[in-house]
């Protein structure tokens, strides 16, 4: 342990609160599985054969969720997404958007859903779903402080299967939220409503939350409520109190601006909050 952080340890055990917050950092590291040059081989073979199964020969999985697809990049979701709302305001309709942030996505898939949902969800069978049953199963990780763990739910990070894997699992998410449009980059998780008035979007995206939340109880994937953020695009001016929107138990915060897929946008697609931001970082540098 180096020298800074050994203190800080130090200081930890005579101070609770910095103690405390030091765990909290700590309990943001997430292992990283490392693999051999075979490991990667094998995995890539078995994801090719996933994804010419499920999406290019049957057409299995949603549209709605562009990670780790040729030809599906951020820049083009936030163009599709932006374009979209863009229209709807330029017709007068008012659009309701909540972006949505999974808490420990990966780490928090099934191992049990996830096989259910290979063998009757994608129609996967025999020897490999034999092999990924067992490529999930009695895997261990440790880390230098807390020694070994098995590893009983969550997708490892850096595998080259991984992503595919959870694409798989999520695939479901956008048709069960029928009362708006998911659109999802890996776990980033946009959903948005358009109606003619406030009242009728921001009811409606209660009802989307509502759904999102069943979804998430049903397959263990929970949001991290402090980060979800909503936000009504509109031309028009607004007096009055915006509906509360409500996941659960807690409210997620209405603004008037807010991060999509790395760039700002604000509530009248304006573009002015992200350009700020971006020569304010040019002149930092």
């Amino acid at each position: 342990m180096e020298q800074g952080v050994y203190d800080d340890w130090k200081i930890a055990r005579l101070n609770p609160v910095f103690k405390k917050d030091v765990e909290t950092e700590i309990g943001n590291y997430r292992p990283i599985s490392l693999l051999s040059i075979l490991c990667k081989i094998l995995e890539s073979c078995v994801a090719d054969a996933l994804t010419k199964h499920v999406l290019l020969d049957n057409r299995l999985v949603t549209n709605n969720q562009w990670a780790y697809r040729k030809r599906y990049s951020t820049e083009l979701l936030l163009a599709h997404l932006t374009e979209t709302w863009r229209r709807a305001i330029d017709s007068k309709q008012v659009v309701g958007v909540v972006f949505i942030d999974f808490q420990k996505a990966f780490d928090s898939v099934s191992h049990t859903i996830l096989i259910h949902k290979l063998k009757h969800y994608f129609r996967i069978d025999g020897y490999l779903l034999d092999w990924l049953k067992d490529y999930l199963s009695n895997r261990k990780q440790f880390t230098v402080m807390n020694g070994k763990k098995q590893v009983t739910y969550g997708i490892p990070q850096g595998l080259v299967l991984g992503p595919t894997l959870f694409n798989l699992y999520t695939s479901d998410l956008p048709d069960s939220v029928t009362s708006g449009e998911v659109y999802m980059y890996a776990d980033d998780t946009t959903i948005y409503c358009m109606g003619s008035t406030i009242d009728d979007v921001t009811t409606l995206l209660n009802d989307a939350l509502n759904e999102l939340l069943l979804w998430c109880t049903e397959n263990s994937l929970f949001s991290h409520l402090k980060k979800c953020e909503a936000m009504v695009l509109f031309g028009g001016s607004f007096i009055g109190p915006l509906k509360s929107q409500r996941l659960g138990d807690q409210n997620i915060d209405w603004m008037t601006h807010s991060r999509l897929l790395g760039v700002t946008i604000d509530n009248k697609l304006t573009w002015s909050r992200h350009i700020l931001e971006v020569k304010k970082a040019f002149a930092n540098k």
